[in-house]
């Protein structure tokens, strides 16, 4: 098993201790570990003073699971952990990349920084991982997050860097956490390492470890099942955007801050549309699933190169704005990686803002519209390319409205007034992500109870909108064949608590959600296989969903105590006061649906669901854990 470093940023002490084995059986690592950790540190530096996102005392925890360290497939992400500025709760969010493989292959199973930084630093591990060197980073504030890691590799060479932008140096909320391509966003936990003054993580790249005896061979096995498992095979081909188009059909694609479910200009974001702009494969390392990959905009005003732009971000960036020009869109998500913000979190607000303006709660002119840019309608508010690349400038640059907007939705439409919080769509503070809760009834209960807002990442039921039958046969036959009805509340909470616990498990290994819950390419009959072989041990699948249940619990708890409850399981009053006209469809949404020719108006009721979610976790009808199910570690 690993260790854990802890970094003082105030009076830069370290200090190593050995991660307890108990605590990897129990919440097996990287988020599990995070919360864990999250949970130990406030109490011990805050006593009974509530922590609060920008608190020197607030922990800022780098985590990385234990299969990142081998060469399983798709293991390759990280997690960050800290209170979160937009929920003032449970900040979480991950990564995939090199970043969390280095880490693990230190022999770290986290990084915990506490204190803050009188002035901005960088932190530079050594090949052991046992010591760390402090350089003044005065010299990249202000730098795009490319540059600060182009600049940091012409020094340190080979390393894998984990750092912020622009956005982070102004305490953004929606400030993300930068690695080569890839970004921790929703919860502002890059404005979290900007107020440590803490600019980069450099750490030297490391080879795999060997697993114990035996675990190769599983490997090998993971990797021909992943690569061979029909999703992934498309999703290789197509990368993520290949859900727009099923999306936009069924009404699950957010248009105009959720007023719509489908978008007229959709096929000029889906798949076909961007395979014209397509470059080369960028796959994460020992991923083969390789579904990510570049896209390129030759020229015009519009010209950039951008690793990344999958279904999210072109649902933030796209619909939920108005957008249906591809190659300004990919420009938008340009300026996020380069500022160092959450597309979704940035799409999020704009939306919010362009609503504000269409119903005369803002002037167009106070969000760019009134004097110029090309926009679809509402007086060239919605899709106008000015008031777009103009409000990401000011967000990233903290200035005007941006400075406002970069504040989330929720806290700007307080500021605002005159009725703005009803348009803003989020929970928990956070944006609520590309799900549209009225036709997707489990994504739309899983975005309310999530325990760091609404994050497609949480709890990810997508066995219902995949139509995964295959898996559900597996998983929960008794509850087939309603379960797989998306626009019946029916046997939603059974869903989002399976999916929720597995979701768990598979963050906590390390591992891409696009090999596990979002395809179940590897099931938990997989994990507990190679968890059996790791610790040494037989870990059942039983072992494997518990552990999932107890780390969503030990993150329920971290709000409950903080003042946390039903109230704050919702979702914006829109889904269940504005019905929405879907088009029912039957089949595989990779695959492609056939029209059933009937549609129906849904809204969400989201109280007996919660009701039901609740009764399964064992928790109170506040949604406040109890009794011996929620165990403290």
């Amino acid at each position: 098993m690993g260790r854990i470093l802890e970094i003082n940023l105030t009076d830069r002490t370290v200090t190593t201790y050995d991660t307890p084995r108990h605590l990897l059986e129990t919440v097996l690592g990287g988020r599990g570990l995070g919360v864990a950790l999250l949970q130990k540190y406030v109490k011990a530096l805050c006593q009974d003073r509530v922590v609060q996102a920008f608190d020197p005392e607030n922990p800022l925890i780098f985590s990385a699971g234990p299969f990142t360290r081998t060469g399983w497939p798709a293991a390759t992400q990280f997690h960050v952990t800290a209170v979160s500025p937009l929920t003032r709760g449970l900040g979480g969010g991950f990564a995939w990349g090199s970043f969390g493989q280095s880490l693990s292959r230190l022999g770290l199973d986290a990084i915990v920084f506490t204190g803050a930084s009188e002035r901005p630093v960088y932190v530079v591990l050594s090949e052991s991982g046992e010591s760390v060197r402090f350089e003044g980073a005065e010299d990249l504030l202000g730098l795009s997050s490319s540059g600060v890691q182009s600049t940091l590799c012409g020094r340190h060479g080979d390393v894998s860097i984990a750092c912020t932008g622009p956005a982070a140096d102004k305490r953004s909320y929606l400030a993300a956490i930068m690695s080569e391509h890839h970004a921790v966003v929703r919860t502002g936990l890059g404005a979290v390492m900007g107020s440590k003054n803490l600019k980069a993580i450099v750490i030297p790249r490391k080879s795999m470890l060997a697993g114990p005896s035996g675990f190769k061979d599983l490997e090998v096995e993971m990797a021909s099942k992943v690569a061979s498992h029909p999703a992934s095979v498309r999703l290789r081909q197509y990368g993520k955007s290949i859900l727009v188009k099923s999306k936009n059909q069924v009404g699950d694609l957010p248009t105009r801050n959720h007023q719509e479910g489908s978008f007229e200009h959709a096929s000029n974001l889906d798949a076909e549309a961007v395979a014209k702009y397509t470059g080369s494969l960028v796959p994460c390392p020992a991923c083969p699933v390789a579904c990510i990959r570049e896209t390129v905009v030759p020229s015009g005003k519009y010209k950039c190169r951008v690793v990344g732009l999958e279904y999210e971000p072109i649902a933030a960036l796209g619909p939920r704005i108005g957008n249906g020009n591809l190659e300004l869109l990919a420009y938008a998500f340009f300026l996020c990686q380069e500022y160092g913000l959450d597309p979704i979190g940035v799409g999020g607000v704009i939306a919010f803002a362009m609503e504000c303006a269409q119903r005369g709660i803002l002037d167009p002119g106070d969000i760019g519209a009134g004097d110029g840019g090309s926009g679809n309608d509402f007086g060239s508010i919605w899709g106008n390319d000015r008031v777009i690349l103009g409000l990401i400038h000011a967000i990233g640059k903290s200035e005007g409205l941006g400075r406002i907007l970069g504040r989330g939705s929720l806290e700007a439409a307080w500021e605002v007034g005159g009725g703005a919080v009803y348009y803003a769509m989020q929970s928990k503070g956070v944006e609520l992500s590309g799900q549209e809760p009225r036709q997707s009834k489990a994504f739309g209960l899983s975005l309310a109870v999530s325990n760091w807002g609404a994050d497609w990442g949480y709890g990810l039921p997508t066995i219902d909108v995949a139509h995964n039958e295959a898996a559900a046969k597996i998983l929960m036959p008794e509850l087939l064949p309603d379960v797989l009805n998306v626009v019946d509340q029916k046997y939603k909470p059974e869903l989002v608590v399976f999916s929720e616990n597995y979701n768990a498990v598979c963050d906590s290994l390390g591992l891409c959600k696009y090999s596990a819950p979002e395809t179940y390419a590897v099931m938990p009959s997989d994990i507990a296989r190679g968890l059996s072989l790791l610790f040494g041990q037989e870990v059942s699948v039983d072992d494997v969903m518990k552990a999932g249940e107890r780390i969503i619990c030990l993150e329920r708890l971290f709000n409950a105590e903080r003042g946390f409850s039903r109230s704050d399981d919702t979702l914006p009053s829109r889904f269940s006061r504005e019905p929405l006209r879907v088009t029912l469809f039957e089949g595989d949404r990779l695959k492609g649906l056939r029209s059933t020719g009937k549609s129906v108006e849904v809204v969400i009721d989201l109280d007996p669901m919660l009701d039901r979610y609740y009764e399964l976790r064992g928790w109170d009808k506040n949604g406040r854990p109890a009794g011996v199910r929620c165990p403290r570690t």
